[in-house]
């Protein structure tokens, strides 16, 4: 999908393509510093988990560019066997599975507020909804469970997972 938005910071028109394929050679630099720059450090993926699952899991993993190509964000995930987003789900890609766990949902700093997380997230799940997959889930921080809520997913409660400091909260899409 395609949205028109303004920078705010410039007032420059830009078209911004969602739900764009990844590849490793041309993207991992570029997708680790944007990790990097969402993420406090103990919460990140570092860049060789992020390379696994680019090459394992290269359809759950795709990203929002300007219309120059310019990195704007990226969402993936990796399927599981289990009925939530797992210690081990997080490092771990099972293609057999049938439970997409988004792992990261990240926009560039610059693109922030302006509808792109949103956007891109969205067309994901779009993409998503084109696989075998049955159930999404994802963890979240307390102040992003609304969001996440406004897409369409459930807010099941805290979750078990310890990842970083911050408590962490289940939230799950049936498809």
């Amino acid at each position: 999908s395609y949205s028109f938005c303004t920078l705010l910071a410039t007032k420059k028109k830009i078209m911004v393509k969602y739900g764009q394929p990844i590849t490793v050679d041309k993207d991992l630099e570029e997708v680790a510093k944007a990790e990097e720059e969402g993420y406090p450090a103990d919460e990140m993926a570092s860049k060789e988990t992020l390379q696994s699952r680019m090459e394992n899991a290269t359809e759950y993993f795709l990203k929002a560019v300007t219309d120059d190509g310019e990195l704007v964000g990226f969402v993936c995930g990796t399927l599981s066997a289990g009925e939530l987003l797992e210690e081990d789900s997080m490092y771990n890609h099972d293609p057999s599975g049938k439970h997409l766990c988004i792992h990261s949902v990240v926009t560039l700093p610059k693109y922030q507020r302006q509808g792109h997380a949103r956007a891109n997230l969205l067309a994901y799940l779009d993409a998503v909804r084109q696989t075998p997959i049955t159930k999404i889930s994802l963890i979240s921080k307390e102040n992003l469970t609304s969001f996440y809520q406004s897409c369409g997913f459930t807010l099941l409660g805290k979750s078990p997972v310890v990842h970083g400091e911050e408590q962490w909260y289940d939230l799950v899409m049936n498809i």
